[in-house]
């Protein structure tokens, strides 16, 4: 008798990379920070749209000047629209950024720990070692 095998779809032999080896954690930081920058950019360029104004109305019953102040932007819906998908967009990047130093943080803790960059996996090693050896 032969013995039938099951298949499962969308499961192949793949090999799992270790995210620690192929992402750079000081990239990314950099990455994060140039997006940090880019949404106070954008911050920045909605708030100098809002201006404060004033108008003069005149009452019809009694003929009396008053003047309203109020605050109005000088950009349309659509262009705001546009600001908030940016914005929306480098959030969605800044969240991704985050999420992958979430595994490269242990390497980063390590390069800041013994304050040299080169050959950070090997010493990355060298302070998770030292570090369960003080517990």
């Amino acid at each position: 008798m032969s013995q039938s095998k099951v298949i499962t779809p969308f499961k192949r032999n793949k090999r799992v990379t270790d995210l620690r080896t192929h992402l750079n954690g000081p990239v990314l930081l950099g990455k994060l920070g140039s997006h940090l920058e880019a949404i106070e950019k954008i911050e920045s360029e909605l708030e100098d749209s809002v201006k404060q104004m004033s108008r003069e109305e005149i009452n019809s019953q009694t003929g009396e000047v008053t003047t309203i102040e109020y605050t109005s932007t000088t950009m349309d819906k659509e262009t705001i629209a546009v600001y908030h998908t940016r914005m929306s967009a480098r959030k969605l990047q800044i969240d991704t950024c985050l999420k992958m130093l979430n595994k490269v943080m242990p390497d980063l803790k390590a390069i800041e720990n013994t304050d040299d960059i080169a050959n950070a996996a090997e010493r990355a090693l060298q302070a998770f070692a030292s570090a369960s050896a003080d517990v």
